[in-house]
């Protein structure tokens, strides 16, 4: 059974945004003055640093529902805003089988209400038992559900597949496979899972930061793709490795420069504990120092706090 993820994260950003109800030629973004059109793409707002964080009283903001398919574990979390609503794409279980589905934003705008189970394993084999992580990526009004999956209840294995929406709540898959084989001559030959997808559309080029495993040793290492389906491994070893292991990076671009929060391992006197850190690149290649950005405090968190993510509203 997943044992890694035992809560609920979610990270929020206050600024000014400029609404757009046009989708803008990028060309025209670039001469733009102290507008950021990179960090919370396809959005528009104000050049801006992200500060320290707080937890809010409320916490959690998301549980799991007695009697549903999400009743033992709600994890994973993925916020996507939209001029219409904001939701959260995250992964749940109720029978040792992880799925994923979502929620939208109440109008007190605290907590969540549930629309349900999206998709489940495609029973070809590699996803069938597990669906985890979701990453949503839009590109006008294409949307794309990356997605971590297994065929067997191990922390180990988990390869990338991905399914796009067609209309409303009905999503496919495309391709049926997996996006990156697992290759026993690499670094992360143990699985991949727990990353975030950017895309740069002056390259026109998607990237992903994402934990890989060699055995039970975690790093985070990066893969680009032209086209969001077909993805090459950046080099031969990890972008960031931190003993005893890092994973489930979330990076925000600025168009300068490149911030990832992450989830930094920790064996202390009450066994495996994890917390919630970052750091900075001009690259998204090759980190600087390392800061705590949260910690666990609270009971419902016990000792981990897991995959975080940054969102705009």
């Amino acid at each position: 059974m997943r044992n890694i993820v035992t809560g609920f994260i979610l990270i929020f950003l206050t600024t000014i945004v400029f609404p757009q109800s046009t989708e803008l030629p990028f060309h025209r973004y670039n001469k733009k003055h102290n507008v950021d059109y990179h960090s919370f793409y396809p959005m528009m707002l104000l050049k801006h640093e992200i500060g320290p964080f707080r937890k809010l009283p409320k916490n959690p903001v998301l549980m799991p529902s007695p009697g549903g398919w999400d009743s033992r574990d709600v994890a994973d979390p993925f916020v996507v805003v939209t001029a219409e609503s904001i939701m959260v794409f995250y992964d749940g279980d109720n029978d040792d089988h992880y799925h994923i589905g979502y929620a939208v934003r109440d109008a007190d705008g605290w907590f969540w209400n549930k629309r349900g189970n999206l998709f489940r394993g495609s029973g070809a084999g590699w996803d069938a038992y597990h669906q985890i992580a979701p990453v949503v990526v839009r590109q006008s009004d294409q949307w794309r559900l990356y997605y971590n999956g297994n065929s067997t209840d191990s922390e180990l294995g988990y390869q990338w597949g991905m399914v796009y929406r067609v209309s409303g709540n009905r999503w496919e898959r495309s391709p049926s496979q997996p996006l990156m084989m697992l290759d026993s001559l690499h670094w992360d030959a143990f699985g991949n899972v727990y990353g975030d997808i950017l895309y740069f559309p002056e390259e026109k080029k998607f990237r992903m930061w994402y934990t890989g495993f060699q055995g039970p040793l975690s790093a985070i290492g990066l893969a680009e793709s032209t086209d969001g389906v077909n993805w090459k491994k950046f080099g031969n070893s990890p972008v960031l490795s931190l003993l005893p292991g890092v994973i489930a990076p979330d990076v925000v671009f600025n168009g300068e420069s490149y911030t990832m929060f992450f989830v930094w391992l920790d064996i202390g006197t009450g066994g495996l504990g994890t917390k919630i850190c970052r750091t900075n690149s001009t690259d998204g290649i090759h980190w600087g120092e390392v800061q705590d950005v949260l910690l666990p405090e609270y009971r419902w968190e016990g000792s981990r706090l897991m995959r975080p993510n940054i969102s705009f509203f």
